[in-house]
């Protein structure tokens, strides 16, 4: 089973949830809906996803061999006060928009 995990202020995403929000670019769109608490990561294509919410560039980083892709969120954590302890995170993925939702 895919998963998404937090660990030590990083998202840890597996390769074929990558897939989906663009893992052959090194940069992803994010946006933290605070009401929702949940992260929106989109693929840098999707030029809608930065006329609908306000958006900054993650980068992507390898984590192995396998795909596995790191993604530093420590920014995110403190800014809207989400608990940093490690643990496996809910997701929804949206392969037809190229997106996908990470819950907090």
């Amino acid at each position: 089973m895919s998963q998404v995990k937090l660990k030590s202020s990083h998202l840890v995403v597996d390769p074929e949830v990558i897939r989906a929000v663009g893992n052959e670019d090194r940069f992803v769109f994010a946006t933290y809906d605070e009401a929702q608490k949940r992260l929106l990561l989109s693929k840098r294509e999707n030029d809608w996803f930065t006329k609908l919410h306000k958006t900054s560039e993650l980068m992507l980083k390898d984590r192995d061999i396998h795909g596995t892709k790191s993604i530093s969120v420590r920014e995110i954590l403190l800014d809207n006060n989400i608990d940093e302890s490690d643990r496996e995170l809910a997701f929804e993925l949206d392969t037809d928009r190229g997106f996908l939702k990470i819950q907090f």
